[in-house]
This record gives structure tokens, sequence and C-alpha cells, in this order.
């Protein structure tokens, strides 16, 4: 809108400022007249400020004069006139009602208390798009803090589900281990049993066989032989089932881990 374009028609490029005693170029570009001495007096060749192209006016005549400081307070009015006489909507323009209104014929062109009213409307109208967008985000913040709040306390409670799972996990595990070294002890006692008779079955055996040895080995050193029956002792088997039974006490361990699995 060309409404939009009235700030920076109303502002000096070169101070920044309320334009004052404005003047413009050929190139329609305008600024304090005070602000473009001092710019040509460091720049030769009186270019514009803006589009650097060389005007063509030496003199520079004031469009309109506006209250400055130097004036004395009780000449002031008590509000201050509008800034521009004249402003081109279709071009965007600041106008001077003496010597540039001929340029823009057929143009829409508003007083400047009417560009100054619109630049107040859209000034406001941007005030407040921008207090709504700040109110939104404001709540929308609120909700993220919110959000963030209640994400740390979902945080705390899978941490108080995750070690009370754990501890009861612990706890079963030493429950089971306790169980299965109990149940490898009593394997223990059983193997322990089964076997201990047999050797000493054994111990029993070798202990005639090794007396038997001796009376033969004297007989041939003595060269004395005498007739002996055979033995008719049956020769020693081995004897199963005198093993731990693994699959036994490690089959409880495979329970545990198809209970920790699951």
């Amino acid at each position: 809108m060309a409404e939009s374009c009235l700030v920076s028609y109303l502002t000096c490029s070169v101070c920044l400022d309320i334009l004052t005693e404005p003047v413009s170029l050929s190139c329609h570009h305008s600024f304090c007249k005070r602000c473009l001495t001092e710019h040509w007096a460091r720049q030769p060749g009186r270019p514009c400020p803006v589009c650097r192209k060389t005007s063509s006016k030496e003199d520079l005549d004031v469009n309109f004069e506006r209250p400055t400081q130097d004036r004395p307070t009780q000449d002031r009015p008590t509000q201050e006139p509008p800034v521009l006489p004249l402003f081109c909507l279709d071009d965007s323009h600041p106008l001077c009602p003496l010597c540039e209104f001929s340029l823009h014929p057929q143009h829409r062109v508003v007083s400047g208390e009417e560009a100054q009213r619109r630049l107040k409307e859209l000034i406001s109208s941007q005030l407040q798009a921008l207090t709504e967008e700040k109110h939104q985000c404001e709540e929308l913040q609120q909700s993220y803090e919110e959000i963030q709040l209640y994400a740390e306390k979902q945080a705390g409670d899978c941490e108080r589900h995750i070690r009370a799972g754990f501890s009861r996990l612990h706890q079963f595990l030493q429950e089971e281990e306790q169980r299965a070294l109990s149940a490898l002890r009593e394997e223990q006692l059983r193997q322990k049993k089964n076997i201990s008779p047999e050797l000493e079955k054994l111990r029993e055996k070798l202990s005639s066989v090794d007396k038997i040895i001796q009376e033969l080995q004297q007989q041939l050193e003595t060269h004395t032989y005498r007739p002996r029956q055979e033995s008719t002792l049956p020769r020693p088997r081995p004897k199963a089932g005198l093993l731990l039974d693994q699959a036994k006490v490690l089959g409880n361990l495979g329970l545990c881990n198809h209970q920790i699995n699951q």
C-alpha cells in the first residue's frame, strides 16, 4: 500500500529524523536542507545521498518550512503543523504544492494532515498486530513451559518406575541365585553319596590285588612256587549316574532367563 511508504518519505535519509526545511532534488528524493548541504560539502558533484544521481538543481529551495528549535517558544504553535503539505499516493512521494504538483497530474494527492492520519492509522494497525503477535507468543511460551514442566514430571515418574522394576528384578535374581546354588549343593551331595561306596569298593579291591601281587613277586624271587586259585571276583566296571546332573542344575537358570525375557 502507498501508505506504508509514508514513514520513509517523512524521514530524512541522512539524519534519520523528521524533515526540517525539506528540499527536493530532481530525482524526487527529499532531505533536510542542512543535511544535504553538509553532504554536498563532503561529496563534490552534488550527488543524491540515496540514488547517487547528480542533481541538476544548484539552488536549494525549501518546499515548506517547519518550526525549528531556533524560534522562540512563544512563537511556536500549540500543535505542530503537518510536516508535508501534500503527498502523492500513486508515486508515494511528498509534494510541494507550488513547484511539483504539476509533475503529478491525475494522481491521488492527499493533504499532509491526511497523510499523517493515514500514517497514524498504519502505525496503530501495526502496533495492534504486533501486540496480538506478542500475546500469542506469550501464550505459546507459557504453554511450552507447562509442557516442559509436565515432561520433567513424566521423566521423574519413568525413573521411579525403572528403579522400582530393576529393584524387583535384582531381588528376583538374588533369590533365583540362592535357589540355583542350593540345587547345586543338593546335587553335589547326591553325587558324593553315589560315588563314595564305589570308591571304597575300589580301594578294598586295590588293597587285595596289591597283596596278591606282592606274594607272587616273592615267590618268583625265592623260587618257591605255590599253586594259587584264580580269583573269581568280577572285574570292576564303571557305574552310571556318578556325575553331576547338569541339566537338572542349570535347568532352573533357563526358567529364570525365560522370566527375565518376558
